[in-house]
Order: C-alpha cells, then sequence, then structure tokens
C-alpha cells in the first residue's frame, strides 16, 4: 500500500472516531484554562502568559496558542474542538513517520491504533487537555526532524533505509535538524513539561536503530542540551504544581513505601485499559493508601519480574521489552505518584496521564500480534483482517466516548456509571443540578427547584460517605438543603464544611446568609465578617455584613462600617450598592426608634443569595 493511501486511511480513521466531537462542549476546568481566563480576553495576554501565576499551570506557549484561538473562536466551543482534532491527527501522521525512521516493526499500524484509541478521546474532547495534544503533535515533529537529520548524516534517503556501511561509528546529526529538533522540544515544553521524555525516548529509538555509545558519544553530547533545558522546567512545573496549583496538604503526604505502591499499580492499570478499553472514566475511583498491602505487594512484585525479564531479554540481545518499557516509563514517570500532582486528590490514574505512554505499550502490543500471526498463518491477510477489526472497535468506542463531553452534566453522569462511589463527580454534578435549580428559582418553578435539590442531596449524600471528601461535599449539601427549606439542616452541613476548610471565604458567608434567613442577624454579621476577612473574602462580603448588622438593631455600628468602606473605595460600581445600604441603615434606625427591637420571625421563606454564589465543586 502506498504512503499516501496509508495517510489518507489514518485519517479518515481518526476522522470517524471523532464524528461526534462537534457535539462536545465545555467541561471541567475549561473555565479556568478557556471560559473565564482573563488572561485569553487581554490584548497582552501573550506576553501575561510568561508571567507565572498569570494561568492556572506555567505552559506559557500553551496559553499564548489559547489566546489566539480565543480571537478566532471566542467561547464557541466547536472551533477549539476541531483544532484539538487536528492536533491529534497531525500527531498520528507524524508519530508514524517517527516510528518508520526508528524501524519500528509495524509503524503504520500503531499509528493508526493511537489515532483511534478511546483512552485518546479524553485529551481530544477535553479542550483543557489541547496541551497533551500540542505537546505531542510538537514531540512527534522534534522526534521526525531528530532521526530524520540522523539519516541524512549516515546517508540515509528515506524512511527505513538502513545506514552506509561504517557511518554509525563517524556520523551524528546536523546543525540544523538538531536546531529544528530543539526548537520543537522547546515548544512541546511550553505546552506541557512531561514532555521531558522525549528525550529519553530519542535514546531508546537510537538503540533500536543499532546505535551504541560506545560507537558514537556525540549523540548522547547533542542530546544533554535537550536535557538541561527540560528537566529545570519540569521541576519548575512541579513547583507551581505544590504551591500555586495547591497539590499540597494531607491527600498528597505519602510515605516512600506508598509511593512506591501507587506507581507499580498505576504502571500495571494503564497496560490493561489500553488492551481492553471499555470501561473507561473520568474519573476513576481512588485506590486507598496502605504501605504494603497484599494487593499493593503484588503489583510491586510484578512490576519487578517484569522489569528483571526485560533487562534479561536485553541481555540475550532481544532489547525490545525493555526498550518498550523505558520509554512507557518515561513517559508516565511525571504521574506515577513520586511528584505530587493536583488531579491525585480524586484519582491516582486518568487516561490523558498515558496520552504520550499509549505509544510504547502499542508498539509492545502490535509486535505481539505480528509475531502471533505469524505462527498462526503466513497469509498475511489474516493480520490485516484483525488490524480492520480492532480498528472498527475502537472507532465505535471513541465515538460513543466523546459524547458523554456534551457538558459537565453528561460528563459526570457518565463518570458517575463507571465510579459510583467516587465523591468527586458526585459532587460536581450536585454543583450543576444546584445552578439548574437556582435557574429554576428565577423562573418560579418551585417544583423543578424542588426535584434538583433532592437529586443534588442523594448525590452529596453518597460523597459524603468518602472520608477523603472536600469541604464542597458539605457546602453543596447546605445549599440543597436551603432550597428545600431545611435551613436548620443546612447550617448543620455548613458547619462541616467550615470544620473542613475554616478559612474558605463562600463556606462563612453560606453560613451568614442561612443565619441572615433565621433572622438571627447579629451572628450572621459575625459570619459575614469572618468571610469578608478570610483569604478571597471580597467587598461585596463585607457589604452584607453592613447589611446585616442594621437588621440587628445596631444601626450605628452598621453607618460607621458604612463610611469606612465608602472612603475605601472609589469605584463607580459599588456607589448604588452604598446608597441602598444608607437607605437600609436609616430605614431601619427609624423603626427601631418607633415599634422598638427586631420581632423577626426564627425562619423566614428561602431568598436568593445576595452576593457571591456558593462554591461551584472542585
Amino acid at each position: 500500500m502506498s504512503a499516501a493511501r496509508q495517510a489518507l486511511i489514518l485519517l479518515l480513521a481518526c476522522a470517524a472516531a471523532y464524528a461526534t466531537l462537534p457535539w462536545a462542549g465545555w467541561v471541567w476546568d475549561d473555565d479556568s484554562y478557556v471560559t473565564m481566563n482573563a488572561v485569553l480576553r487581554d490584548p497582552g495576554g501573550p506576553w501575561r502568559a510568561w508571567i507565572p501565576g498569570e494561568t492556572p499551570q506555567y505552559y506559557p506557549v500553551l496559553f499564548s496558542a489559547f489566546w489566539l484561538e480565543f480571537r478566532l473562536f471566542g467561547t464557541d466551543p466547536l472551533g477549539w474542538h476541531i483544532v484539538n482534532w487536528a492536533a491529534h491527527a497531525g500527531a498520528s501522521l507524524l508519530l508514524w513517520r517517527v516510528l518508520l525512521r526508528m524501524r519500528v516493526p509495524g509503524a503504520w499500524p500503531v499509528a493508526l491504533l493511537w489515532a483511534v484509541h478511546p483512552m485518546c478521546s479524553e485529551s481530544v474532547a477535553w479542550v483543557t487537555e489541547g496541551k497533551n495534544t500540542f505537546s505531542m503533535l510538537a514531540m512527534c515533529a522534534s522526534a521526525l526532524m531528530w532521526f530524520r537529520g540522523r539519516d541524512a548524516a549516515e546517508g540515509c534517503h528515506r524512511a527505513g533505509d538502513l545506514p552506509a556501511r561504517g557511518a554509525e561509528r563517524t556520523a551524528c546529526v546536523g546543525v540544523a535538524a538538531w536546531a529544528g529538533s530543539m526548537a520543537c522540544f522547546l515548544f512541546a515544553m511550553g505546552c506541557k513539561t512531561t514532555s521531558v521524555a522525549l528525550p529519553a525516548m530519542i535514546l531508546a529509538g537510537e538503540w533500536w536503530r543499532g546505535w551504541r555509545p560506545a560507537q558514537d558519544r556525540r549523540v548522547i553530547a547533542a542530546i544533554v542540551p535537550f536535557i538541561a533545558v527540560g528537566v529545570p522546567m519540569g521541576l519548575f512545573t512541579a513547583w507551581v504544581e505544590s504551591t500555586h496549583v495547591g497539590a499540597f496538604g494531607p491527600e498528597f503526604a505519602h510515605g516512600a513505601m506508598p509511593r512506591i505502591v501507587i506507581a507499580s499499580r498505576a504502571l500495571l492499570f494503564y497496560p490493561w485499559v489500553a488492551l481492553w478499553p471499555v470501561d473507561l472514566s473520568f474519573i476513576y475511583p481512588r485506590w486507598p493508601i496502605a504501605p504494603l498491602d497484599a494487593t499493593g505487594a503484588a503489583a510491586v512484585a510484578i512490576v519487578v519480574t517484569i522489569a528483571a525479564a526485560a533487562a534479561a531479554r536485553a541481555r540475550h540481545g532481544a532489547p525490545g521489552l525493555l526498550l518498550c518499557a523505558l520509554c512507557y516509563g518515561a513517559a508516565i514517570f511525571p504521574a506515577l505518584g513520586f511528584i505530587n500532582v493536583w488531579p491525585h486528590r480524586y484519582s491516582f490514574v486518568a487516561d490523558h496521564f498515558a496520552y504520550v505512554a499509549l505509544v510504547p505499550l502499542l508498539v509492545l502490543a502490535v509486535a505481539s500480534a505480528r509475531a502471533a500471526v505469524a505462527r498462526l498463518s503466513r497469509d498475511t491477510r489474516l493480520g490485516h483482517a484483525m488490524l480492520a477489526a480492532v480498528v472498527t472497535g475502537f472507532v465505535a468506542l471513541t465515538a460513543v466516548r466523546t459524547l458523554d463531553y456534551r457538558n459537565e452534566e453528561s460528563l459526570w453522569r457518565a463518570t458517575i456509571v463507571t465510579n459510583p462511589s467516587g465523591w468527586m463527580p458526585r459532587d460536581n454534578l450536585a454543583a450543576v443540578l444546584l445552578g439548574q435549580a437556582r435557574d429554576a428559582a428565577r423562573r418560579g418553578d418551585a417544583e423543578a427547584v424542588a426535584a434538583l435539590a433532592h437529586e443534588a442531596l442523594e448525590h452529596d449524600m453518597v460523597a459524603a460517605e468518602d472520608a477523603n471528601a472536600d469541604f464542597t461535599v458539605y457546602s453543596n449539601m447546605s445549599e440543597s438543603l436551603r432550597l428545600l427549606g431545611r435551613v436548620g439542616e443546612a447550617l448543620a452541613a455548613v458547619d462541616m464544611a467550615i470544620l473542613k476548610a475554616p478559612r474558605h471565604a463562600d463556606v462563612h458567608w453560606q453560613r451568614g446568609r442561612l443565619l441572615e434567613i433565621a433572622g438571627q442577624f447579629e451572628l450572621a454579621a459575625a459570619s459575614y465578617g469572618d468571610a469578608a476577612r478570610a483569604p478571597g473574602g471580597s467587598f461585596e462580603m463585607a457589604l452584607d455584613r453592613v447589611r446585616a448588622l442594621a437588621k440587628a438593631g445596631r444601626s450605628v455600628d452598621a453607618a460607621r462600617e458604612l463610611d469606612a468602606m465608602a472612603l475605601r473605595s472609589r469605584d463607580p460600581a459599588a456607589q448604588p450598592a452604598l446608597q441602598e445600604l444608607r437607605a437600609l441603615i436609616e430605614r431601619e434606625r427609624e423603626r427601631a426608634s418607633e415599634a422598638g427591637p427586631s420581632t423577626a420571625p426564627t425562619i423566614r421563606p428561602t431568598g436568593s443569595p445576595t452576593s457571591a454564589a456558593p462554591p461551584a465543586g472542585p
């Protein structure tokens, strides 16, 4: 089959696999990365993207590209998804050419399977994971330039040619090819620093092609700058993850042995899912952390046995298993748990972690399948039929899986099917339902409010059974109870949220609102004050405190605090709220002088929030 026909089949298969992609929308984290990202709306966004802390993670090239996409598509998800698919399809084509240059058997089947594999759907259908597709495209371009440069230096003109006799001992790589490879590598690192695995993968490819350090040490000298640039960038990203992103605290306080167990289980998890990608989940169940239980000990033993077997085979002249294992380990290492990453709060594994690591697994699977077919029959049609069957199955699974990304509700509902006990997908689904309930309340649809609040409460009741449940579970539970008119129970739930997150402004504000609904204005004022003083507290929360003080009969204190706030704030947009509060204080002062102390009922009908909305889940 000609190369042009192979390329066409690969692209058509990739397009068929993602035929449902136009229905995909915005899901988790897409707000912070795209739709609500102030850097993308700023004309100077490409410059701001290079300032640490300005974006959710320090990927300056990625957010510069996102800035350009925002100029083209705004918040319409279709354009973003098309670009993401194009990057994935382009990476598939380049991967095929790279594997040919590396002289890997079955290069085209590997690239074809990777292009349509259901595990990749998480990276393609989730706009936030454009960092995966963009970085993989650049990694493949970098590797292709490297190996083309190596082939040119060795006298090879086409992919798959063998080098000229003795060329390996004298040739290295041309300056232009090296510079182009380095530029693409830097682009990949600027999109996602897990691309730091590329130098190790290039060296593994060189080893497979027949290079040995004793024959030409200049290859090592040429690859060292990649490592010297990549490792510090990767370490800086790890530092940002543990400080700015928030990958610290009890959820990440694991000892050495638990981390080894987590890594071993993760290393075994991805090959199984790659071979049988049926029950994929956006959030997989989080394994219990134990120093060395029976499951963990078995996982460690299996990993050590496989590594020893691979090393033994390499010593006997069959390095394929070892090289695939090394490439797989290098690609997946940042997500194994030795480095704290934020998603490990919810699960130690994720499909998007294995986007690059899936390639060596498929190389090994295709090589094994080819060997098995060769033993069964010399007729190549059997292998072609098997490949067609697997590709067809993958295309169907990927198309169905992509439909889960229509919106957040569909994604969380699909996740609960595969991970019914997970607290995070249930809590996030509850947050979505509560948003719909508040919309129904604004429309005056009391029946819809009750139904949505009941379902949200049920999900958070299940989520609360997990010892790792975040404070947002109780915060959202409190909001559900408020919408159902159960203010006393809502107060108990928000008190649990405060116990878990005592310095979070929103939960203190939420408590103040409930106390105000209950007519306990003095206590409400105290909670609003705690909210305004907490990290993340706002001017609006302080205004809520002034209002509660006025309703509590403390008009003098309310007026004094309001005057102080008016002096601090010169924002014209705040003036109507300040004037409204002045009028309220005056009315309360007059009412108190005429009618005596407030006789507000203990419980009032539920109302809508007056300032910030409650937390929307993790």
